[in-house]
């Protein structure tokens, strides 16, 4: 959604279209990095990547950013919503099964 955007004349702004651009990069990290190690590292960056994605998507939408600000709940963004809120879940998920749980304390009489 960032690179089209960023595509269809979101470079051209100021501040904004560097953020877009870096978004999809931090993004292609990010997915790298949960196909190739699968760990809770990288699950954390994905939570971070996906909260601060809707945390911009609030300001914008809000208060603005950097000077800009977007009107309304376009198409895009409430699907960009259902994905971050998405990726949160299952992240979420995958960080809370994958941890480590502790083995159970066993009380033996004498």
């Amino acid at each position: 959604m960032h690179l089209q955007l960023w595509r269809n004349g979101y470079r051209y702004l100021p501040y904004v279209g560097p953020m877009f651009l870096g978004n999809v990069a931090a993004s292609v990290m990010v997915a790298v990095a949960l196909s190739a190690r699968r760990d809770r590292w990288a699950a954390l960056a994905g939570l971070a990547l996906a909260a601060g994605s809707l945390a911009a998507l609030a300001l914008s939408r809000t208060i603005g950013i950097a000077g800009f600000m977007e009107p309304g709940l376009s198409a895009a963004a409430l699907r960009t919503i259902a994905a971050e809120t998405g990726a949160l879940v299952a992240l979420g998920v995958a960080i809370t099964a994958g941890s480590p749980r502790p083995a159970p304390v066993v009380v033996r009489p004498w």
